[in-house]
């Protein structure tokens, strides 16, 4: 029973000195956070989200514009060939 009461004694103490802490410095765990790159950026580096909101970006251009062909990922690209659709040749429209 004695060792239970001073485990918990023990415990409340370093909770308590936890949050302590962190009320007194609460300017430096924002400094931190401002510090930090943003979770895309951690996550994806910095070309896929760049290449998504350009790609968004695209899509909402063309489709302000009245042209929903052109707001497809592929809409203004034809797949034709010597031997018909299915070739490796590409042309655009």
């Amino acid at each position: 029973m004695k060792d239970s009461v001073d485990y918990l004694k023990y415990v409340t103490e370093k909770m308590l000195a936890h949050w302590e802490q962190r009320a007194r410095h609460p300017e430096a765990r924002l400094e931190r956070r401002r510090k930090r790159e943003p979770w895309v950026t951690r996550w994806f580096g910095q070309l896929l989200p760049l290449g998504v909101v350009l790609w968004l970006h695209h899509r909402k251009r063309h489709a302000a514009r009245g042209n929903p062909s052109d707001a497809g990922i592929m809409g203004n690209i034809r797949i034709t060939g010597k031997n018909g659709p299915g070739t490796s040749n590409f042309q655009s429209e």
